[in-house]
């Protein structure tokens, strides 16, 4: 990369930010050095998973031979558990979870999201007894918010709504009493904090049960029994996982794990605001060993070194690490700065072992600490999916590595591969909303579906923003030959210009939408590009069946939500769709809202 590559384009810098702190916030906006540093995380991420997998082992009392379960937080966790999750994306229905760092702040002032239940973790800790939840954070940070507050709060909850409904009915005493308490990293959390999100647990039990209804949340709760309370644990890819307490000791000693752990796992290295730290050699994409490295190498731009240490570093830091000739060259004008050395285990040279890789390790870069957070500013189109399928191009060059992304991101678009693309990039959703005559689907649930799953429908609604490129060609003569043209509906959400209206556009499409389906006994709701789309036309239909029996200034909208996200975890919805349904369900209606 050359340069000044990275700094066309960017803002004016604020008064007082120096030549060097230029360069290096445009290290940090260049892909190549956000990609390296998300695959070497996601290394450290399955290392300490497999640690974590043995330490379970250890302290179990009947040891579990499968794998623990990883789920990456929706969007930047996802990028760090590739590795893990081999399957393709489409086939996997709930490898992820949702916890937003605002939910953690909202908390703080008595507010929790039932939008978020992530009944897919309850569900797996039930089976598996222990999962570990992964996510990052940008500079300056060990744990995301969503890892310290959220995540600690959903499980005091959790366990809450499990006493309160006679789901602790095997949970000893001392585990019932311990399930009230709310465990949040003393580290991030400030005492006074973590009281007052704890002083408000109770009340948002009661809330979920009374929301979901207390019958609904007992079939719930006897479908995911939970053998113990659930306690979050935090840990970070630098921590030593052996000393982990998992075991309650009793005067007759050890008795076993007294909770089922959800470890929350930041997958990201700690570096200062003002650190850029210099990684001269990674593992080999070639090969699955690990070339030795010499050190990792981090420059502090907040303090100053002696002058004869200056003029010594100036020297070595005289060009940028952007070729393969330039290991260990970090950038700095006046050398200031003090050195920060991470030692690694040496017994031989990387650039021997390296000599003969193809592969991007043979670069040096800059690390950048939760390097996949706000992914829309700096992807260039490409998904996690799409880089752990093609991973070894992406990082096979630093100089090359922008135009390979964009071939990548085409080609997946293409009219020709438009459906590998959904296979592989896309989640399947398949969910019948029994006992209605509806099931919602994206677009890859629909590819995935059999010609026997889709002939059972006398009406297909597929809402778009976007033209579902290479769909009428499926539908014609590709895998969806069997489905009869003229069942569908295409919907397009979009203004007056045919441009996507993300705001109202569904909302004046479902006077529309609603007279259709009145008319026809089994609907198929088919969202392009996820299935918010699907859920909302969803609820909106399912207010109207249910209407007489709900409170009819609300329709029971947030009762009907929270039932489908418990029983399809897989669902979403966004909050621009939920005001737009309320706004058609309760505004509009005459004499009520």
């Amino acid at each position: 990369m050359a340069d000044g590559a990275g700094l066309q384009g960017m803002a004016e810098p604020p008064k007082g930010e120096s030549r060097t702190q230029r360069a290096l916030r445009a290290q940090h906006q260049q892909i190549y050095n956000r990609l390296r540093s998300i695959r070497d995380d996601a290394l450290q991420v399955e290392r300490v998973v497999r640690q974590l997998e043995a330490l379970l082992d250890e302290n179990s009392e009947n040891p579990n031979s499968q794998y623990l379960a990883v789920f990456g937080n929706r969007r930047c966790g996802e990028w760090y558990v590739g590795l893990r999750n081999e399957r393709p994306f489409a086939e996997r229905k709930s490898d992820w979870v949702h916890f937003k760092s605002a939910d953690g702040h909202h908390a703080f002032q008595g507010e929790f999201s039932l939008q978020r239940v992530n009944a897919q973790l309850i569900a797996c800790l039930s089976r598996r007894k222990a999962a570990v939840v992964v996510d990052a954070t940008r500079r300056g940070k060990r744990f995301p918010d969503a890892l310290s507050r959220t995540l600690p709060a959903w499980a005091a909850v959790v366990n809450r709504v499990y006493l309160l409904l006679d789901g602790a009915s095997n949970w000893t005493t001392a585990q019932a009493q311990a399930a009230t308490q709310l465990f949040v990293p003393e580290a991030c959390v400030s005492r006074s904090e973590a009281d007052q999100i704890a002083s408000h647990v109770l009340a948002w039990a009661h809330a979920w049960v009374n929301t979901a209804g207390e019958q609904f949340m007992r079939e719930f709760i006897s479908c995911f029994p939970l053998d113990k309370p659930l306690r979050v644990i935090c840990v970070d890819t630098q921590d030593d996982v052996s000393t982990l307490p998992l075991k309650s000791a009793t005067s007759q000693g050890d008795i076993g794990m007294a909770f089922l752990p959800c470890f929350a796992l930041s997958a990201s290295r700690i570096a200062n605001e003002r650190d850029l730290i210099h990684v001269p050699f990674s593992e080999c994409l070639c090969e699955d060993t690990t070339v030795p490295n010499t050190s990792v190498r981090a420059l502090s731009l907040s303090s100053q070194s002696s002058s004869s240490s200056s003029s010594s570093k100036s020297a070595e830091a005289a060009t940028w690490a952007s070729s393969p000739a330039s290991f260990g060259t970090t950038a700095t004008e006046d050398g200031s700065g003090s050195w920060i050395e991470f030692d690694r285990d040496t017994s031989t040279s990387a650039e021997t072992a390296h000599e003969a890789c193809a592969c991007g390790s043979r670069f040096s870069y800059e690390y950048v600490q939760g390097a996949a957070d706000d992914e829309q500013a700096w992807n260039l189109g490409l998904t996690s999916a799409l880089f752990w399928k093609k991973h070894p191009e992406t990082l096979r060059s630093p100089n090359q590595c922008e135009s390979v992304i964009t071939s990548i991101v085409e080609q997946a678009f293409e009219r020709t591969n438009i459906e590998s693309f959904y296979y592989s990039s896309e989640a399947r959703v398949w969910a019948p909303l029994l006992p209605s005559n509806l099931t919602i689907a994206s677009y890859a649930g629909m590819l995935c579906a059999s010609p026997a799953e889709l002939a059972q429908y006398d009406r297909v609604v597929v809402l778009y923003y976007e033209e579902p490129t290479g769909l009428l060609r499926l539908i014609n003569g590709g895998k969806l030959s069997s489905l009869d043209r003229s069942k569908c509906s295409f919907v397009h959400i979009c203004d007056k210009r045919r441009r996507p209206n993300y705001r109202s556009g569904l909302y004046h499409k479902l006077t529309e939408l609603m007279d259709d389906l009145s008319s026809h006994s089994d609907a198929l709701l088919v969202s392009y590009g996820g299935a918010d789309l699907a859920v909302g036309l969803a609820l909106v239909y399912l207010g109207a069946c249910r209407r007489t029996h709900e409170d009819p200034s609300k329709w029971g909208l947030r009762a009907i939500l929270l039932r489908l996200l418990l029983q399809h975890p897989e669902l979403g919805v966004s909050r621009s769709i939920l005001k737009q349904v309320n706004r058609f369900c309760i505004e509009d209606v005459p004499g009520e809202g």
